[in-house]
């Protein structure tokens, strides 16, 4: 994970947050959020991510990431995890999930077609400014990892089922967002939450 001047883990992102900043995203941004939203993908699985890896039927939503592994033995090797989402019709339509699927439909289906033109210093910059603009905030792509980790342990999650969304190896990278479930992760999420809940 890299490195920022603050804590990635003192912030979480709330939906309405994400939608606000999807609002006023251009297609690329928009598409950029809906995936980091429903997966939770780590920098270097958005460069991998090509259209071959997003599949869909009339009901369902398959996102392949892949993800380089440094071995014991120093050479890299590629794990892969599929992610699967429902797909629901009318009132209940998930955005972020039509919005992949509307994307892909339009690009060539090819091991070379990336999803998005995607760097992680692109991934930043557009990322930061939405943030700023919505919540005056420097949110990072790691924000929606970190915080889509921690609604799925809220939702009481299997720690099977974390760690593999997660694409851990093993349960120690799990812990903190079992850890952050009954805590106090910042009075800011609490009030908010609250606010949330009451409505």
């Amino acid at each position: 994970m890299p490195r920022y001047n603050f804590d990635v883990k003192d912030f979480l992102l709330f939906e309405e947050d994400v939608r606000k900043m999807y609002d006023m995203a251009n297609k690329n941004e928009a598409v950029l959020i809906a995936i980091l939203w429903l997966t939770g993908a780590r920098p270097g699985e958005m460069a991998l991510l090509r259209t071959t890896d997003v599949t869909y039927s009339a009901d369902k939503l398959k996102v392949r990431l892949k993800t380089l592994k440094k071995g014991k033995g120093g050479d890299f090797k590629v794990a892969e995890r599929t992610l699967e989402f429902e797909r629901a019709a009318g009132m209940d339509t998930n955005i972020y999930i039509e919005t992949i699927i509307n994307h892909v439909s339009t690009l060539p289906n090819n091991d070379e077609t990336r999803v998005l033109p995607y760097t992680t210093r692109w991934a930043e910059k557009h990322i930061t400014k939405l943030g700023l603009a919505v919540m005056d905030k420097p949110i990072t792509p790691y924000h929606f990892r970190h915080s889509v980790m921690t609604w799925l342990a809220k939702k009481r999650w299997t720690l099977d089922q974390l760690k593999y969304f997660k694409g851990a190896n093993s349960l120690r990278s799990i812990e903190p967002y079992i850890q952050a479930v009954p805590q106090v992760i910042k009075l800011e999420n609490l009030k908010r939450q609250k606010v949330q809940e009451s409505e």
